[in-house]
This record gives structure tokens, C-alpha cells and sequence, in this order.
């Protein structure tokens, strides 16, 4: 057992540790209705009011959401250059909007994205083919301005954005220098139980 040892301060540590922005880009990995894994990167966007979850965004419209509604189950795997330290976290992941209880949560998330990051949920859904051929453009997704994520900031989220809460119930990290260190953390009944492991 690894009584001391807590992987949220472990975590806090690693974003501190890793460069000014830190390493904010992680891997979510989810299965699709075919049980086909599908993984993609995230931007980390905090941590929700219960001190754990980590937070990202997404449009409802995107792959990942059907893949959510099969199995709320996946994974997260998170490296850090500079330390050398990989997260890899089984999570169970809610896709939450303001239409549900998360309501304050994604008001918050929204307010703290760019302008930019607004505007992409105003444009056409997310993998939506665009087609090249001559005399087309008509049937063209369109791209929005920037001044549609300023709309968007003042009249609140659109109704394609929404917020991936995704909860850990088990956490590996893995230190990558000498001499190497993993931890596995496993929530048993709501208590963090630590073990070290073999690298």
C-alpha cells in the first residue's frame, strides 16, 4: 500500500510542474455501438466542483456522444514531457448541457472559452464532409466569424456545446525517471485505496 499518496495532488503537481501553459492536452478513448475503440485528443479544461473530475468540451453533434451513449465507460491517458509522468485513468464520462442539472457548471466552462472556441459550435457538426467538387459551394458547411462566439458569450451556450465530466474510479500513474515509480489508486466505496506497482 501507498497510505501518503494521493493522485490528485500527484496530478496538481504534474500541471504545475509542466511549462507555463502546462501539458493541457490529454487522449479520451471511448467504444463505439460496434465495440470498436475510438480515441481522440482533449483540451483540459478544469476540474469540477467535486475536486476530481477532470472537464473538457465537446459538440453534442460529434462522434464521441453516441459513443457515450453505448458506454459511459472509458478511458483517459494524460503524458507530461517534462516530468515524465503518464495518468491513465478509467473514468466514467457525462456529457452534460445547460438544459440539464450541470446548468451553472457549462455557463461557467463557456464564459472561460476564447471567442474563437465559441464560434466552432456554430459551424457546421463535426465530421460533415465537404465537398470539393467544382460548382458546389453551395452545399459547403459555411465557416463562422468570430463575432458569432462573441454573440454566443453574451446570450449564453449554443445549444450544440456541452461539457465532458469524466469521473475516475481507477488511476495509474506512472513515473518515468530514475528510479521509475507507478501507483495504481482504486475507489473503493468512495475511499481512495493506493498500491505501488512494478513499473
Amino acid at each position: 500500500m501507498a497510505p501518503d499518496y494521493d493522485w490528485v495532488s500527484a496530478l496538481e503537481t504534474a500541471l504545475v510542474n509542466n511549462g507555463s501553459p502546462p501539458d493541457r492536452y490529454f487522449q479520451l478513448a471511448t467504444l463505439d455501438a460496434a465495440g470498436h475503440p475510438r480515441v481522440r485528443t482533449l483540451v483540459f479544461r478544469g476540474v469540477a466542483d467535486d475536486g476530481e473530475s477532470l472537464l473538457a468540451i465537446t459538440d453534442r453533434r460529434s462522434a464521441k456522444i453516441a459513443d457515450l451513449d453505448n458506454h459511459t465507460v472509458s478511458e483517459v491517458c494524460w503524458y507530461f514531457r517534462e516530468s515524465r509522468e503518464q495518468f491513465r485513468m478509467s473514468v466514467r464520462t457525462q456529457f452534460e448541457t445547460v438544459a440539464g442539472p450541470q446548468k451553472s457548471l457549462c455557463e461557467r466552462v463557456w464564459r472561460a472559452l476564447s471567442d474563437s472556441a465559441r464560434a466552432q459550435f456554430y459551424g457546421a457538426a463535426p465530421g460533415v464532409p465537404i465537398d470539393e467538387a467544382p460548382g458546389s459551394s453551395q452545399d459547403r458547411p459555411q465557416l463562422v466569424s468570430q463575432n458569432e462566439g462573441e454573440k454566443g458569450a453574451d446570450n449564453g451556450p449554443s445549444d450544440n456545446f456541452g461539457v465532458l465530466v469524466m469521473t475516475p474510479n481507477e488511476v495509474d500513474h506512472l513515473v518515468l525517471t530514475e528510479p521509475q515509480i507507478r501507483i495504481r489508486s482504486t475507489n473503493v466505496n468512495g475511499v481512495w485505496q493506493a498500491s505501488r506497482l512494478n513499473p
